[in-house]
């Protein structure tokens, strides 16, 4: 298994079924994931970096020699689509499960692949290709109607991308795109090609075997996007009528046959607000959201590709596949949407789902550790129904009751989406995200106040009672007991922007208020470490309770989760930032420093950037002001709030 985590344990799943034994590769960071237990053998892959790891090719190849491996499924991402790795596992004698190197090659062009898409009738957007030695020809540009979009030919996830909305910003915007095409995959080659606005993104699965045979397993939906990377996909599409769907998956067929197409890929398209749809690309590869298609077909994607590799035809099962119900998948981030979905890492104290209710495929669990090296996903959950709504209502539950802890995730803003008229109506595009921002989504699962009244209260009893477990002494005096009957304790909680004092103590009987509002018949019954069954104002919820690391506590509950933070009695003094500090607002590696020491930079102005989970983050000056100390470099690893630079403002006051 040439890949890692939640795609690494998905496969072993079937290959185990099936009586295949497998090799898991492994980097530092991912020794003690899941997958790594779960595979036959386990080979170690020394570092940490992608490009040392999951991205070495001589290392990889390396491995499967010394396993013996006689076939090796890239999974998604890394390697995946990279024609020279196919080439050498081919080369090598090894059985590489997928389409041949040639079709990945042709395939992994935008540029290619779309001119074969043209000569096989399926429908394309018109494009002007330029390379790093074009002249960018404004007048060429302008045949095409704006706005328009430059793409990088070798590229993905929205790099190398830019929107022109006039010819006089073309030449600026095409060489930005070139030069982050470059460095982003090593390749300046991008096209332009017209802009559609609030466009939905539809895409079909497809198989091929070694016969010429192409069959479709009918379509999914992935509109629903944020930074060009699908968070919900959901099948059947809820935008197409039955004559649209028709002429969708025999284009789909059609591209697949161009290409002489071999086992699982997706050819995805996109839809303008007219009705009318463009190729857009297709993927070699089994894609993350396989399971929606897998839970209304009723087959295993992932033996029909074993079996494809083994030589065999396309079975029955996929020629006479039959689309029933509604598959809805939420992609779950370690990751903060209301800090621009800043990737999140750490350890995860609680990661556990009602698996009774939903499908889950994950690469973590409880007390493993998510780090800054790779993609910030966590696991899939999918909810499975007769209908459309009735899927949405079951996987906002299931994410309702969801245990996470220790580390941020996009949970939060998922559930919302599920709850959200526009959603549940179908009146989704790749906008939408930008018309609903995540702040706005999320505010509108805020508790009520009596809701989140119990739940604070829950949580002060909670700490208090752990602290009384702590005693040295006096083991038989109940938590929160005070000789003085009327002077309570309290504490000050936060949640969000907003402060809440809670006070509590015993008058014989527990006494519980949150901002002077009494909870009526408190009791309390600490069960284990973190479950805890709290009765008030006649409601009995269950809770459970964990500390995120960071001095917050995270409390799930019935009525979703809150975050919560207890104010120290005794603030620490250690560790006072001094004004003009800007602290890492994620762990990750430090890519480039632009600036020296003594440098006047005005607010706005990049002073450096950090890799993490894939993903590049400028921090920029907040202000006016001279650099006065800079305390890394590039290659640097550093951790959440580490101090980077420190600005001196007060040169500008």
């Amino acid at each position: 298994m040439a890949n890692r985590a939640e795609i690494a344990s998905r496969i072993f799943r079937t290959a185990h079924e099936l009586g295949i034994e497998t090799v898991a590769i492994y980097s530092d960071p991912d020794y003690e994931l899941p997958y790594v237990r779960e595979a036959t053998l386990a080979l170690r892959i020394p570092g940490q970096y992608p490009r040392d790891t999951y991205l070495n090719i001589e290392a990889i190849m390396e491995a499967i020699e010394r396993s013996g491996a006689d076939a090796v499924h890239p999974g998604y991402g890394f390697l995946s689509e990279n024609a020279k790795f196919a080439s050498a596992i081919e080369s090598a004698g090894v059985t590489f499960i997928g389409p041949s190197s040639d079709t990945i090659r042709t395939m992994g062009s935008k540029t290619e692949a779309k001119a074969l898409m043209q000569d096989a009738y399926v429908p394309t957007l018109p494009q002007v290709v330029i390379d790093k030695d074009s002249e960018v020809d404004v007048e060429t540009l302008s045949r095409l109607p704006y706005p328009l979009l430059v793409k990088a030919a070798y590229g993905g996830g929205g790099r190398g991308m830019r929107i022109l909305t006039s010819p006089s910003e073309a030449l600026s915007l095409i060489r930005a795109a070139q030069r982050e095409a470059l460095s982003s995959f090593g390749d300046p080659l991008v096209f332009v090609e017209p802009y559609i606005e609030r466009p939905r993104h539809i895409e079909v699965q497809i198989f091929g075997d070694r016969f010429g045979d192409i069959a479709h397993l009918f379509e999914r939906e992935c509109s629903l996007q944020r930074r060009y990377q699908k968070i919900i996909e959901e099948s059947p599409s809820p935008l197409l009528n039955q004559e649209q769907r028709t002429s969708l998956l025999e284009t789909a067929v059609r591209a697949g046959k161009a290409v002489s197409y071999v086992g699982a890929g997706t050819v995805e398209f996109i839809f303008s607000p007219d009705g009318a749809f463009y190729f857009l690309e297709m993927n070699t590869r089994l894609q993350v959201e396989h399971p929606i298609t897998e839970m209304v077909t009723g087959l295993d994607l992932v033996k029909e590709q074993f079996r494809i590799a083994q030589g065999e035809p396309l079975s029955k099962e996929i020629r006479e596949a039959a689309q029933r119900g509604w598959a809805i998948e939420a992609r779950i981030y370690a990751e903060d949407p209301l800090d621009n979905y800043t990737p999140q890492a750490g350890q995860l104290r609680d990661f556990s789902f009602d698996i009774d209710t939903v499908r889950v495929d994950s690469g973590f669990e409880s007390n493993t550790s998510v780090s800054s090296f790779y993609d910030a996903m966590l696991a899939k959950v999918i909810a499975f129904a007769d209908t459309r709504e009735q899927a949405a209502s079951k996987l906002e539950l299931a994410l309702r009751r969801a245990q996470i802890a220790g580390v941020p995730t996009n949970t939060s803003l998922i559930r919302a989406i599920l709850k959200e008229e526009e959603f549940l109506r179908g009146d989704i595009d790749t906008a939408y995200l930008l018309r609903h921002t995540p702040a706005t989504l999320i505010e509108t699962l805020q508790l009520d106040t009596d809701d989140m009244n119990l739940y604070l209260s829950a949580l002060v009893l909670y700490v208090s009672n752990k602290r009384s477990k702590r005693r040295t002494s006096l083991h038989e005096i109940p938590f929160a007991w005070r000789n003085v009957y009327n002077s309570d304790l309290s504490e000050r909680v936060s949640v969000g922007d907003k402060e809440f004092l809670v006070s509590y103590g015993f008058r014989p009987k527990l006494a519980v208020k949150v901002d002077e509002r009494e909870i009526r018949d408190p009791k309390i019954d600490c069960l284990d470490e973190h479950y805890v069954r709290f009765e008030g104002n006649g409601r009995l919820y269950n809770f459970w309770i964990h500390e995120n690391g960071d001095g917050t506590y995270i409390v799930n509950g019935p009525a979703g989760s809150v975050n919560a933070r207890i104010s120290d009695r005794f603030p620490s003094t250690q560790r006072q930032e001094h004004r003009g500090s800007l602290l890492a607002p994620m762990p990750g590696t430090v890519v480039e420093v632009y600036v020296l020491a003594n440098d006047k930079v005005l607010a706005g102005d990049p002073l450096l950037s950090l890799e993490a989970m894939k993903m590049q983050h400028v921090i920029t000056a907040p202000n006016d002001g001279v650099v006065t100390e800079i305390r890394v470099k590039s290659g640097d690893q550093v951790g959440l709030k580490d101090l980077l630079v420190v600005l001196d403002e007060s040169s500008n006051d």
